[in-house]
């Protein structure tokens, strides 16, 4: 049971705290009204059915195994083919679950058309080179799976049904980022991978962005009306999950110019041109598909953040897609996306103002925080009240804040862990949920020591409810602790008042290598507002590694003043 205030003073004693109504928000809040948890927060490869979920990525990752869900080396006995929008020859997909019964085993190899091998040798430079005579024979890559191609007639299942949770995620409210993962051989789980993309200019890529984008915005799917995120490349400055040329782990190829331009040139703008294409074909505007550029990892460190901008900065030369030759890259995506920025506000600001705050890019997206050994609900809330800060803290484009995504929130990592990020989503979806949010640091006012790392929000519910929030963490180790926490709600006129039976308390110890615990607290009205403290013996003592957060519900249920 949550750990509700004891109310120490009699009801006689009121808190006048003002009308309690969404038209009392404060003037920078009114202008922020599409931010809020819901609309800013997601996880990574869930599609949950509890409402404190927001957007979700997941697949398609053309990259994994029979390019999901194309299956058209297949030559499946069960599936009708289409042609190609952009090839002109049949293919084959599956975007529903179900039974595909092997055909004819045809790789898209040697088709007309298609870059010769001494083309594509005569394009790479001599380490690149090397390292793909060394892919094809199997040497120099430790990574390297051996692919266990089917036989006709054997019965494949396909388990991933893109159009049920498109669907599904329709009924729940929740936006969807579907990943045009990762093409490189390094993985080994395709290892023609680089030849699919390649054959024919790209047209057997564009084919399948393209049909699977009629496939969720047509048929059962044509009344959809979430929104979903096409991300193309997942960490495409990493060597081993998407690279043309460093087929092996030479560290003088990852992060490089030319890889970036193999990137942009060869994945990212005839994946564009195909969805544009398609939303042209669909809806009659090109407009109407939103991209997400591939994601950048490890963007705390300085050479990740110059490969973003290398990308970003891009001209687009147009070979495997024409109609986009002379655009930048900012051009044609609607958003800069990073991957484990810890939310640090620094490396955030930065992206911001050179590509947002200038209008280059609508907005900026991590799509994956937190990790497998990312400390689970420490984290989690850490990464949360530091992205829901700055996101408030800066100007938007309507609709489009900044949002994060969670990866590994069901898992744990290091020895000895017991706590997953999953909990912690819970605990601030299911109280934040989709209600309007602004900073509060006016508002909230905490008794600490000098070293904690604080933030402070409101919500509005539409019942009139107010519910503030705060977080607090160490920078360091030093001394206990959080003394007390001051509410003092702005005042309005026409005032509300509310006893202590009207506003209830939540507190969470969330550590590092611990389960969450809650935390029970004691309210009372004093002069400077509404006072929380904790007893003496469960105060928040807080080490480094452990960190408070706090939910105070001011009710519209109250009692008027005689």
């Amino acid at each position: 049971m949550p750990a509700l205030i004891r109310p120490l003073l009699a009801s006689a004693f009121l808190l006048n705290l003002g009308s309690l109504t969404a038209e009392s928000q404060p003037e920078d809040a009114a202008n922020q009204r599409n931010i809020s948890w819901q609309s800013s927060a997601g996880t990574h490869y869930r599609l949950a059915t509890d409402s404190w979920i927001g957007t979700t990525r997941g697949y398609p990752r053309w990259g994994d195994v029979a390019f999901k869900p194309d299956v058209s080396f297949l030559k499946p006995q069960n599936i009708e083919p289409v042609t190609g929008r952009f090839s002109g020859e049949p293919r084959y997909f599956c975007f529903r679950a179900g039974p595909v019964i092997v055909g004819d085993v045809d790789y898209v190899k040697d088709e007309p058309g298609q870059e010769s091998e001494g083309e594509i040798m005569e394009r790479l430079d001599p380490d690149a080179r090397d390292a793909r005579e060394a892919q094809k024979s199997g040497g120099k890559n430790p990574k390297k799976k051996k692919q266990n191609l089917p036989n006709p007639g054997e019965t494949w299942t396909f388990s991933k049904d893109y159009i049920a949770d498109a669907l599904e995620a329709d009924a729940l409210g929740i936006d969807l980022v579907w990943v045009a993962g990762q093409i490189s051989p390094y993985q080994g789980l395709i290892p023609d991978k680089v030849d699919y993309v390649m054959a024919k200019k790209g047209a057997y890529l564009k084919d399948t962005l393209y049909a699977t984008y009629v496939a969720v915005n047509t048929g059962e799917a044509a009344n959809r009306k979430n929104t979903i995120y096409w991300e193309i490349g997942n960490e495409v400055n990493s060597s081993h999950r998407f690279s043309l040329r460093d087929l092996t782990d030479g560290e003088h190829v990852s992060g490089h110019p030319e890889h970036a331009k193999d990137y942009v040139e060869f994945y990212l703008a005839p994946s564009v041109e195909a969805l544009r294409t398609a939303a042209q074909e669909v809806y009659g505007d090109p407009e109407r598909v939103k991209i997400l550029m591939g994601s950048v990892s490890g963007i705390l460190k300085e050479e990740n953040q110059e490969f973003l901008d290398i990308i970003l900065e891009s001209t687009i030369e147009g070979t495997h897609a024409p109609t986009l030759a002379g655009k930048k890259v900012s051009d044609v995506v609607d958003a800069a996306v990073v991957h484990y920025s810890n939310g640090e506000r620094r490396i955030l600001q930065n992206i911001y103002d050179k590509w947002v705050a200038t209008g280059k890019v609508p907005t900026l997206w991590t799509t994956e925080e937190l990790g497998v050994r990312g400390r689970g609900d420490y984290n989690v809330a850490l990464v949360s009240y530091r992205w829901l800060d700055f996101i408030l803290d800066n100007p938007w484009t309507d609709g489009q804040p900044g949002r994060f995504v969670f990866w590994g929130d069901a898992k744990t990592g290091h020895p000895g862990e017991k706590t997953v990020g999953a909990a912690a989503l819970k605990i601030i979806g299911e109280r934040l949920k989709d209600y309007p949010l602004s900073n509060a640091q006016a508002e909230v006012v905490p008794d600490m020591r000098a070293d904690l790392e604080w933030y402070a929000f409101r919500a509005d519910a539409p019942d009139g409810a107010r519910i503030y929030t705060f977080y607090a963490t160490p920078y360091k180790v030093s001394a206990p602790a959080l003394i007390k926490l001051r509410i003092k709600p702005e005042s309005v006129d026409g005032g509300l008042d509310l006893d202590l039976d009207a506003v209830s308390v939540e507190a969470f110890s969330i550590a590092t290598g611990k389960e969450t615990v809650e935390v029970d607290a004691t309210a009372k009205v004093e002069d400077e507002g509404l006072v929380i403290t904790w007893d003496a013996e469960t105060a928040p003592v807080m080490p480094l590694g452990e960190s408070l957060l706090v939910f105070v519900t001011l009710s519209p249920a109250a009692t008027p003043m005689p």
